[in-house]
């Protein structure tokens, strides 16, 4: 949806059960990234953390941080 030098924003639809992608494979060396779950439920491995999604949940996504949604 928007990107610049330093973050990016999206917008991510996954069915249950799916998972956006492999950890080792989803980094961003160039940006940070936001993930703000609208709705729906899930859990999100962040670098070594992992982070229960709900609505309403803000999750920061560090620069080469590894993760799987």
């Amino acid at each position: 949806l928007h990107t610049t030098r330093t973050s990016q924003v999206a917008l991510m639809v996954l069915q249950p059960g799916a998972e956006s992608s492999e950890a080792s494979a989803n980094e961003h060396g160039w940006a940070e990234q936001w993930l703000y779950v609208v709705s729906g439920t899930g859990t999100a491995r962040v670098g070594k953390r992992t982070v229960e999604l709900r609505e309403g949940v803000l999750v920061l996504i560090a620069r080469r941080e590894p993760h799987v949604i």
